[in-house]
């Protein structure tokens, strides 16, 4: 029986392991700690299959674990494949009848992702979203040998995941933008924008790629945007795609330039690609529910409005969730650091964001940073933070939630982080 060995046992790690079982492989894994059901799993430290690695016809690592471990790092000294567990299901699925979209992006990826799966829903067109939401990929394959599989399945794809994928199956995939994000993991700007541009590799010769204007590489995809140079573009009422006016823009996205109409766009440009049709598409997105803990409205408490965008974890996000609230802000930010700096936020805060309330590791970094152009206020908490950020509001301001950092000095996820506030917010009397 051959061998293989996974490095990490989250959601992905041990979706790819019961995988692997099923395909026949003997399966070695290792993490930080042992689990408790090993499954018909052999378990290892990770220097003891680092010295035996060799053994391995190749080795899947978790998205989170990165390339420097012990065990990628002596796989690759021998020659031996390392990839992630979405590279796994795409080799196992090149041959079956089944159309993959493909969503990769700094910020949107998941609302994008979940958006192009309902419009081609709503087309009649069945299709599950899977990847970094909902079931991991490989998890859906091992369900889909009781049921019937979903004709397309739409992949929400992170930079963790790019770096080591290079099998071409997709029919369509897009790059909905690129901005400053896990540098602390990929080093430089220059090599976390060639790894997000990856996908492009994983398009089939006969598929699409899209992307944002700059975020091509040296692929050259179909261009979305409100440019009317663009393949794609609205032109606030419209939406006109090769040269023809298809269809009018969903009326609450109607006169606007918002990431939420770029949203819509590349989640058009996707389902298109697959046939959809264009008024069944812009009928479709009155019934979208977006994503939670994205912009989410709270309540409005003496005037004061809440707003929780826990999943804002870049610089970028967090200045387009300030963009979109026309009310003065108070700003919860803070977390962990991800390698970049604050000082994109300057400009932007002046004259829009009335104070900042920091929390987490990275508080000493944003108040090196934002203290010479708006007040700066500390917290031990994000009980204590939400206390302060309403002493420091009035009626009519906003208080938003927007940490442009990860969550995982205080919580297990931006989700946890996103549940607190809101539990936080409205226990306030």
């Amino acid at each position: 029986m051959k061998s293989v060995a996974v490095i990490g046992l989250g959601k992905s790690g041990m979706s790819a392991a019961h995988f692997l079982q099923k395909q026949g492989y003997s399966v070695f894994v290792t993490d930080d700690k042992k689990p408790r059901d090993m499954q018909g799993m052999t378990f290892l430290p990770p220097d003891q299959m680092a010295a035996s690695v060799a053994e391995y016809e190749f080795v899947v690592i978790s998205p989170g674990v990165a390339l420097t471990h012990a065990v990628a790092v002596a796989a690759h000294a021998l020659g031996k494949e390392v990839f992630c567990d979405v590279e796994l299901a795409f080799r196992h699925i090149a041959a079956k009848p089944v159309s993959l979209i493909g969503i990769t992006g700094s910020n949107g990826k998941t609302t994008t992702t979940t958006l192009a799966n309902h419009l081609l829903n709503s087309c009649k067109k069945p299709a599950k979203a899977v990847g970094n939401i909902g079931n991991p990929i490989l998890s859906e394959l091992v369900l889909s040998e009781i049921e019937a599989p979903a004709p397309t399945l739409v992949v929400e794809l992170s930079s963790f995941q790019l770096e080591t994928m290079v099998t071409a199956v997709l029919d369509a995939a897009c790059i909905l933008n690129i901005t400053p994000n896990h540098l602390d993991r990929h080093g430089t700007m220059e090599e976390y924008t060639r790894i997000k541009q990856r996908i492009g590799t994983c398009v089939k010769p006969t598929g699409q790629l899209w992307a944002r204007k700059g975020c091509g590489g040296s692929i050259r995809p179909y261009y979305f945007g409100f440019d009317p140079s663009c393949d794609l573009y609205s032109d606030g009422v419209h939406v006109h795609r090769f040269g023809k006016n298809e269809c009018m823009l969903p009326e609450l996205l109607q006169y606007s330039r918002s990431h939420n109409v770029e949203n819509y766009l590349a989640a058009y440009a996707l389902a298109r690609s697959l046939g959809a049709d264009p008024q069944e598409c812009m009928k479709a997105y009155a019934t979208f529910i977006k994503p939670k803990h994205r912009l989410e409205y709270v309540r409005t408490l003496n005037g004061i409005m809440f707003y929780d965008d826990s999943k804002a974890t870049s610089v970028d996000a967090v200045l387009r969730a300030v963009e979109s609230i026309q009310s003065p802000i108070v700003l919860i930010a803070g977390g962990v650091h991800k390698g970049y700096p604050y000082t994109d936020w300057q400009k932007a805060f002046r004259n829009k964001v009335k104070a900042c309330v920091l929390i987490g590791q990275a508080a000493d970094s944003i108040e090196q940073d934002l203290q010479k152009c708006v007040p700066v206020f500390r917290a031990q908490s994000l009980d204590d933070a939400v206390i302060k950020a309403v002493q420091q509001a009035c009626s009519g301001d906003a208080v938003l939630l927007s940490p442009g950092c990860a969550s995982y000095d205080m919580f297990a996820s931006f989700e946890e982080r996103g549940k607190k506030f809101q539990e936080i917010v409205c226990s306030i009397a």
